[in-house]
């Protein structure tokens, strides 16, 4: 049980298979939930999803949850979208969707989520869900002056300077990281071919002394090909796809940016409608006599003022939410950067010493 006391949920995303219709075909996933929190019926389920479900459930969190950075799903693709390494890449990505989103202690709790993980008639239950989607009611933010207000957009200000900083060392972080690899991968075929006419060498005259080693020799190429290769499509596909993920969750930073801006705006325009309306009720309180009119026009002024004090409390609310999103951003990308890094390093480090072991069983061939 966690400390809110809603419980766990656990979730995998697995099997992908091709589906074929009249217009085509699509994959569908099976999403596999274990879980102890009380609002599902039961504590292990499974579900089939397609790609198109995983966006809707996105778009339902970031229309349903302003200034919450809603984890990121997989691009659309045309091109290639039932190759092998293709549907197993969005599958993992799918996966990692999903699990940052029920380990996010607003959104876990979505009705849309649970409909998503849970519902065995997806499809009409999907209709009642965007029937009965309305933007989450705001909570009473905290009260904040003009300075602190202007403190708080400052530091949002630096954080989101940081963030487009950040979005552009990603891109050629990614960039360098592709170019890499694909090094890596040719440098794999320059072993295998190596060691190709190695081995062809080797079987000229099987009889010679030198015929031995130079297959054993051969060998170590063919076994170091293996390594590098394993390195390109693994070891730093594993690093790339971390820096792919952040990438394309900045993009879901600037959404929450972007919520935060257009809750300003809405506050802005209910303070300039209180102005007029204050304006308008001083104007006929020293020109009419008449109470009725005096009064209609008061309601107008305290229903504005509703109106604008609502609205400064959502903005409030959006941006302080929006600065304990960015800490937690902040610290899931350091951690799991340094996470990939080490996990790719050790895997460098454990192939080095294996291809040390090849190198040194040449040199000690009788």
């Amino acid at each position: 049980m966690d400390d809110d006391g809603f419980g766990t949920i656990k979730t995998v995303v697995t099997d992908p298979e091709k589906v074929a219709y009249a217009m085509g075909a699509y994959v569908v996933y099976k999403v596999r939930t274990e879980t102890t929190s009380a609002s599902f019926e039961n504590p292990e389920f499974t579900v089939i999803r397609r790609y198109s479900d995983f966006l809707w459930l996105h778009e339902q969190l970031q229309s349903r949850y302003p200034g919450v950075i809603i984890p990121p799903v997989p691009e659309k693709q045309t091109l290639g979208r039932f190759q092998e390494e293709f549907v197993e890449s969005r599958r993992c990505a799918l996966e990692q969707f999903l699990q940052r989103v029920v380990g996010h202690r607003r959104l876990r709790m979505d009705e849309a989520l649970r409909g998503f993980l849970a519902s065995e008639t997806f499809a009409a239950d999907r209709k009642k869900l965007e029937m009965r989607t309305v933007l989450n009611p705001i909570p009473t933010a905290e009260t904040l002056n003009a300075a602190d207000i202007r403190q708080m957009d400052e530091d949002l200000q630096r954080r989101k300077d940081h963030i487009d900083e950040l979005e552009q060392q990603l891109k050629t972080l990614l960039r360098a990281i592709e170019e890499w690899q694909r090094q890596q991968l040719e440098l794999s075929q320059a072993t295998h071919v190596m060691g190709e006419h190695i081995h062809a060498l080797s079987t000229v005259d099987v009889k010679l002394p030198i015929s031995r080693k130079l297959a054993i020799l051969a060998d170590a190429h063919h076994n170091i090909k293996t390594l590098q290769e394993r390195q390109g499509k693994q070891s730093i596909s594993a690093f790339m796809t971390t820096a792919d993920f952040y990438l394309r969750a900045i993009a879901s930073v600037n959404v929450a940016f972007s919520a935060r801006l257009k809750a300003y705006h809405a506050w802005q325009q209910t303070e300039q409608v209180l102005q007029r309306k204050r304006e308008a009720l001083e104007k006929v309180q020293s020109k009419s006599i008449r109470t009725d009119k005096i009064a209609l026009v008061t309601a107008e002024v305290q229903e504005a003022e509703a109106s604008a004090t609502a609205a400064t409390n959502e903005y409030i609310y959006v941006s302080q939410g929006l600065q304990s999103e960015l800490g937690r951003f902040h610290m899931e990308i350091v951690n799991d950067f340094i996470s990939s890094m080490r996990t790719m390093v050790m895997s460098f480090a454990e192939a080095q010493r294996q291809v040390t072991g090849f190198w040194e069983a040449c040199m000690y061939i009788d």
